[in-house]
């Protein structure tokens, strides 16, 4: 990666060397180490602003004291006390030659010269290098880590990002990009959080170096610099997106009408897809349920992801977040934003009612519908909260209760014993209503109610007399999971309409498990309905802190992951929008759908700015980002 700061490619080749973490026992007490084990050693002593000079000058008479022991031929070298803030690495180790074995005492950051390429080299020779890392000084206001696009079009504007240690009053932060591109430059406050966003004009034909510097903003001062942070160039004509959604997607259209070059598929294409996960810059997954895909296309995704092949969007309000699955999938562990609902919080009791006639136990393709939903009700039931209360019965034309109402770690216990029963005779929906309404009753009545509800079964004119009417009474929610092609998804849709709920059909029953999972948290997971403000500023790319944004119509309620950046946040503090990363790759994750969620973003003036801004930044070949150690 380009926008790599030096510090880490030396952490990375020293390694290959000899590690510090054994120094003082490998280069002067076990000999066996190295036939050079008492041969000169340079010392080359880091004095530039930056280094900790209480810290420095431990790790030298330190140094400096083993050598006598050992009778080494130790001498040292400052650099970087002519100009404090510059610090060249690179030609501090070309000063250390001709010896044959370098130790650098230093804290490892670099404003110029290519440390990289200076390591590299003397490996090459066969000289020995070793580094003794010491704390920068904490209140050395620096650069630590920063973001900045490799790719831009002509005319466009570069996303730079950059957080600040130590100090953050009264800084700036100024990018330039060098020459060729002639004196193209922005310059951005330090914000109270440490952050400075920058919107820098891109006009250079070819690829061109970016420099980073940290001002004092009273002064103008030079605090920091690092060039080159990164590398950026014209971004080239074939660059894809992929882009899974619902057909006729307002997103993905007003994607096209900006420019971007979108491939668009609906999700159920996803798993012919996997292989060519890399042909694309980002993956856009909008309002994609984990259910859409197998478990092999998700292993995929995260592989590339975390490679760096590709980068990845996810937005959605109605099949994403919980009511998608994700919460606790492959998926979710690559986002920024956990499906958390708050409403878990809040006590349940569930009841689990299995249709068991005899075409549950029928097999296709060697699936055995009623283990799998006996499988999926074991995993549901790992996944409720302590304060949770479930059971579980089976049906056909009777009922026979498989647990109790319990706790949940109880009932999860008693449902991992073989069940007394097996698959045969026909169904009566009924039978199973009234049995889970008993089992509700001889619960404790505290919290929600919850039936699941699964069934292959015909309803059709089977008299239901007073039951649905009893389930809204007892504040009964229902979850129906309708299995293959004869279950009467209608009948089924309309008693969870009047009793509070959904019907999910299941086209596979190996989709059970997941599609029972997503059917729960879609429950408890909250979401805010016609927002009345716009949300809450935070900074994203080009929009300065406090812009004005579009109102929302609707947003999942959901939690920022530790080491998130939250870009956007509604004014009680829900994460709307946040930035991560998996591995090499970026991530975004939008807690709403542009199409539902917040239709007027997609009309908003500055839609393609924000588009252009929120691609880039989870594009992973486009992002150039570095970290300090």
């Amino acid at each position: 990666m380009n926008g790599a700061r030096p510090v880490l490619r030396i952490a990375t080749l020293l390694l290959h060397t000899l590690a510090l973490a054994v120094l003082m026992g490998a280069l002067f007490g076990v000999r066996a180490c190295s036939d050079r084990s008492t041969a000169p050693l340079a010392v080359l002593v880091d004095r530039s602003a930056s280094a900790d000079r209480v810290a420095i000058d431990a790790a030298v008479a330190r140094v400096l004291q083993d050598c006598a022991t050992q009778r080494i031929d130790c001498a040292t070298r400052d650099f970087g006390g002519d100009d404090p803030a510059r610090s060249d690495l690179a030609a501090a180790l070309d000063s250390g030659l001709p010896a044959r074995r370098l130790l650098l005492v230093s804290d490892g950051f670099a404003t110029a010269g290519d440390t990289g390429l200076a390591l590299e080299s003397l490996q090459a020779a066969g000289i020995e290098v070793l580094w003794l890392p010491v704390a920068a000084r904490a209140d050395r206001p620096r650069i630590a880590d920063w973001s900045v696009p490799g790719f831009a079009r002509t005319g466009a504007t570069l996303a730079v990002e950059a957080r600040v240690a130590a100090a953050t009053t009264g800084l700036q932060l100024e990018a330039r990009l060098l020459e060729p591109a002639g004196d193209s430059r922005a310059t951005g406050a330090v914000g109270a959080d440490g952050r400075a966003r920058l919107a820098l004009p891109f006009a250079a034909g070819g690829n061109v170096a970016l420099e980073l510097r940290l001002l004092e903003t009273a002064t103008g001062r030079v605090l920091d610099v690092v060039s080159p942070a990164a590398t950026v160039g014209p971004a080239p004509a074939d660059r894809r997106v992929l882009h899974a959604g619902p057909a006729g997607s307002t997103l993905a259209e007003s994607l096209r009408r900006g420019g971007w070059p979108l491939a668009s598929v609906r999700a159920s294409a996803l798993d012919a897809l996997a292989p060519r996960l890399g042909d694309y810059e980002a993956v856009i997954l909008e309002d994609v349920p984990i259910a859409a895909a197998s478990a092999s296309f998700w292993s995929a995704l995260q592989g590339r992801l975390r490679a760096g092949e590709t980068g990845l969007v996810a937005t959605g309000l109605r099949g994403a977040w919980s009511a998608g699955g994700y919460r606790g999938s492959t998926l979710e562990s690559l986002l920024p934003l956990e499906s958390v609902p708050a409403a878990l919080d809040e006590a349940a009791q569930f009841v689990f009612a299995l249709d068991k006639s005899g075409s549950m136990g029928e097999r296709s393709a060697g699936v055995d519908r009623f283990a799998l939903a006996r499988s999926a009700v074991l995993e549901s039931l790992r996944r409720l909260e302590a304060q949770d209360r479930a059971a579980v019965l089976a049906f056909d034309v009777e009922a026979r209760p498989i647990v109790p109402m319990l706790a949940s770690a109880e009932a999860l216990v008693a449902a991992q014993r073989p069940w007394p029963v097996e698959p045969r005779g026909g169904t009566s929906l009924r039978t199973g209503l009234d049995a889970a309404l008993a089992l509700f009753e001889a619960g404790d009545g505290r919290g929600r109610r919850v039936l699941v509800l699964v069934t292959d079964g015909f309803v059709g004119e089977e008299a239901l007399g007073a039951l649905p009417e009893r389930l809204v009474a007892e504040r009964v929610e229902v979850v129906a999971l309708a299995i293959g092609a004869d279950a009467d998804v209608a009948a089924l849709g309309a008693l969870t309409r009047r009793a509070g709920g959904d019907v999910l059909a299941v086209g596979e029953a190996a989709q059970l498990p997941v599609l029972m999972r997503s059917g729960i948290d879609r429950l408890r997971m909250p979401v805010e309905l016609d927002v009345a403000v716009a949300p809450v500023r935070i900074g994203f790319g080009p929009f300065a802190a406090g812009a004005a944004l579009p109102p929302l119509a609707a947003h999942a309620v959901l939690r920022a992951r530790e080491g998130a950046t939250v870009a956007i946040e509604s004014a009680r503090g829900d994460p709307l929008l946040a930035f991560g990363g998996s591995g090499l790759g970026r991530v975004a994750a939008v807690a709403t759908g542009f199409g539902d969620g917040a239709p007027q973003w997609l009309d908003w003036p500055r839609w393609p700015e924000f588009a252009a801004a929120l691609l880039a930044r989870s594009d992973s070949h486009d992002t150039q980002a570095a970290r300090s150690p």
